[in-house]
């Protein structure tokens, strides 16, 4: 069972710590692309009168739709993945998806260890995911992931970019738990 924690109270006896959050640059180009597009077509029609497209929404609506992609970009762009590991568990945050930290003691974890996985075949892409074959995955990028699998059979992946460091960290912790020990 996972425990909570509230943003302020984890930096005694952090271990380890790994912040990531989407920074694929096509991501990035698609979203700019996207809102540009909006705010030419607010230019052109409530500016300069020209109706923008072939049916064009109204004034309202135009301005709704930019501002709503506009802040699903600020949205995507404040996304945070962050793992902590500290002498009693590791600490997962997908901010602003879950706005305190969720506790995974170690002493309810069956197997932790780090594996390679595919987003796309596991969990249909990257985010917070739930897998086609069950469990859940945080992740921002990458193709290397933390397996937690709970004692009574749960999964959690989180992604990772630096997957040697965070092996070591639970190695001298004498955590590293892979599945087949």
């Amino acid at each position: 069972m996972a425990t909570f924690c509230i943003f302020g109270e984890m930096n005694e006896g952090v271990v380890y710590k790994e912040t990531q959050s989407f920074r694929q640059w096509y991501i990035w180009i698609i979203l700019i692309g996207i809102n540009g597009l909006w705010v030419f077509g607010i230019y052109r029609q409530v500016i300069q009168g020209i109706p923008f497209g072939n049916n064009p929404v109204s004034n309202n609506g135009l301005i709704l739709i930019a501002f709503l992609t506009v802040a699903f970009s600020l949205f995507f762009g404040n996304i945070k993945l962050t793992t902590i590991v500290k002498e009693d568990g590791i600490y997962v945050q997908f901010f602003p998806l879950q706005l305190s930290l969720k506790k995974y003691a170690f002493s309810e974890l069956a197997h932790i260890y780090i594996r390679k996985y595919s987003g796309l075949k596991e969990y249909g892409g990257w985010g917070y995911r739930f897998g086609i074959n069950g469990g859940m995955a945080y992740t921002a990028s990458g193709s290397d992931g933390l397996q937690l699998v709970t004692i009574d059979g749960k999964k959690l992946l989180i992604g990772t970019q630096n997957p040697d460091e965070l092996k070591e960290v639970l190695l001298r912790l004498n955590q590293y738990r892979p599945v087949g020990d």
